[in-house]
């Protein structure tokens, strides 16, 4: 009789043990908890910073957040329209090993201003995202008409490639705080494996 009320005592005072520290750990866990939400608070809360790639490399004294060299808004606006412009009816490499490896662009639907609908290619696509959403819209519209269905043809005699060599980016003209306008003057060059080329001057104003 006293071994049967022994063994129960250690039972019950296992499960004691048991319930003390599951409860400890739903405690420390409720606590940890706690605390990320509030460090994620915290980081919510604060203003994101700003990275801009300087031409001199070196930090720039930038106190309201906005500034910019001209030179470093050129060069955004010089890499942001060859990529726009430059058709050449394959996809970009995604990585070094696809380098040699040329995927065909199908291109992406557009609907243009007029109501129908025209493709430009997927890299044009892509950079129109550093545009603000607003004049996005419009000039992709623009771009989708400018674009020659030859870009996305399976025929090699009949595809058109286009190459978009850049004359003059005027100084860029500051607008209001964080708003730049930039005037550029290009040459679009369409080039067709039979040698024909057809060249178009573009006058472009970006805000």
């Amino acid at each position: 009789m006293v071994r049967l009320l022994k063994k129960r005592k250690r039972k019950g005072n296992l499960f004691v043990t048991l319930a003390v520290a599951t409860f400890g750990l739903h405690l420390l866990t409720l606590l940890l908890l706690i605390v990320q939400g509030l460090t994620i608070r915290q980081l919510s809360l604060k203003k994101s910073p700003t990275f801009v790639q300087l031409v001199d490399g070196k930090p720039m004294d930038n106190t309201s957040g906005l500034q910019r060299k001209p030179e470093a808004i050129e060069e955004f606006v010089s890499k942001t329209m060859i990529s726009m412009f430059n058709w050449s009816g394959k996809l970009p490499a995604q990585n070094v090993s696809q380098a040699t490896i040329t995927k065909k662009d199908l291109g992406i639907s557009i609907r243009t201003l007029r109501g129908g609908s025209k493709k430009v290619t997927t890299s044009s696509w892509v950079s129109s995202f550093a545009f603000s959403e607003d004049f996005r819209k419009g000039f992709l519209s623009t771009v989708a008409e400018l674009t020659p269905p030859e870009v996305f043809s399976n025929n090699s005699d009949r595809a058109i490639l286009a190459e978009l060599n850049i004359t003059r980016i005027y100084p860029p003209q500051q607008i209001e705080p964080g708003k730049w306008k930039v005037g550029m003057v290009a040459n679009l060059v369409q080039k067709q494996y039979q040698y024909r080329s057809n060249i178009q001057l573009l006058r472009i104003q970006l805000f």
